[in-house]
């Protein structure tokens, strides 16, 4: 087995671990948030036309960051990207118009909202490089109607996912159309690798050999 095999083989187990552990860290925070604030169906989610910085800031502050070890609020970093698997469209979830906070493990985390989807955009890392999807920033969803957080993709077939077949995917009485958030790397599609946790998930918390690493 060649260096730069095992180099990669080690960035898997650690993504792999530090996304279960994240993922789990995010549930219970939900959890401990239900408890003070209500069942997750009787949230205050912004209207989907409202992306204003105080609206992030207020959902963050009342129904996350409490059950969180944060270590910094709204800190304006340097922050470029991220990145979808391509490497060739960016995005500004993470950056400071999404209210981002920082645990004190090094975890970025901003709640997003867009369409009919809530969420939470994580950076494993923070903001060290690669800061790409599937590498080690991932979406993690509300699932407002079974009252938990999940994987993005988590509701789509797995073969979905992983080949970017086009097709329907229910979501409760919700219908995606799930072309754009996948775990494939398909040039100039600014959301590939947004359901690259789910594909881990589903794989038993492994990178499967399909998995565009």
């Amino acid at each position: 087995m060649t260096i730069p095999t095992l180099i990669a083989n080690y960035q898997k187990h650690v993504t792999v671990q530090d996304l279960k552990k994240t993922f789990a860290m995010f549930q219970e925070a939900v959890k401990l948030s239900e408890v003070e604030n209500g069942e997750m169906s009787g949230w205050e989610f912004p209207d989907i036309s409202d992306s204003s910085v105080e609206t992030f800031q207020n959902f963050t502050d009342k129904y996350l960051a409490p059950y969180l070890k944060v270590s910094n609020k709204y800190k304006i970093y340097e922050y470029y990207g991220p990145f979808s698997l391509t490497n060739t469209r960016t995005h500004y979830y993470l950056s400071a118009k999404h209210y981002p906070n920082q645990l004190m493990n090094g975890v970025i985390f901003s709640f997003f909202n867009q369409n009919r989807l809530f969420g939470i955009w994580v950076d494993l890392n923070g903001n060290r490089k690669p800061n790409m999807m599937g590498k080690d920033v991932f979406v993690f969803k509300f699932n407002i109607q079974k009252g938990a957080l999940e994987m993005e993709g988590m509701h789509c077939a797995r073969e979905v996912i992983a080949t970017n077949k086009q097709a329907h995917c229910i979501d409760g009485d919700f219908v995606q159309y799930f072309y754009d958030i996948h775990c494939q790397k398909i040039d100039g599609n600014r959301y590939a690798g947004g359901s690259c946790g789910a594909l881990i998930q589903k794989d038993g918390w492994t990178i499967s050999k399909d998995y565009p690493w």
